[in-house]
């Protein structure tokens, strides 16, 4: 910065720049009350000149919340991975069902009934 240089004033100070002066008025007009037009009207004008319309047609049902948010990255042998989707195709079910379902029987295999009461109670 110059020290030489000085900054103008913003001359606030001056007669000509009084607010009892400023007319305030053209920032409160009220508006006409808004008139209320038929919505058929205005699809049938759209119509009439062309406009398409930019909303679904069909209404889409919410897709439902799903219970599988955690995932679990697990290192596998390529092998082992392709068996595991093969197992899933062959059995049509979804890769977080065939996981599910080879804990589960693991689980029964092993006899942990601890462990198997607090899974099936985690899956219903």
């Amino acid at each position: 910065m110059n020290a030489g240089l000085k900054r103008a004033s913003l001359n606030l100070d001056d007669d000509e720049n009084d607010p009892e002066e400023f007319d305030l008025s053209v920032f409160h007009k009220k508006s006409a009350p808004k008139q209320e037009i038929d919505p058929k009207l205005i699809a049938q004008a759209a119509k009439e000149v062309g406009f398409v319309s930019r909303q679904a047609t069909v209404t889409r049902r919410r897709k439902r919340k799903s219970p599988y948010t955690d995932q679990i990255g697990v290192k596998v042998r390529s092998e082992v991975r392709e068996i595991f989707y093969e197992m899933s195709e062959r059995l049509k079910t979804y890769d977080h069902t065939t996981f599910e379902n080879a804990i589960l029987a693991l689980l029964e295999k092993e006899k942990m009934k601890d462990l198997l009461k607090e899974f099936k109670d985690a899956i219903k």
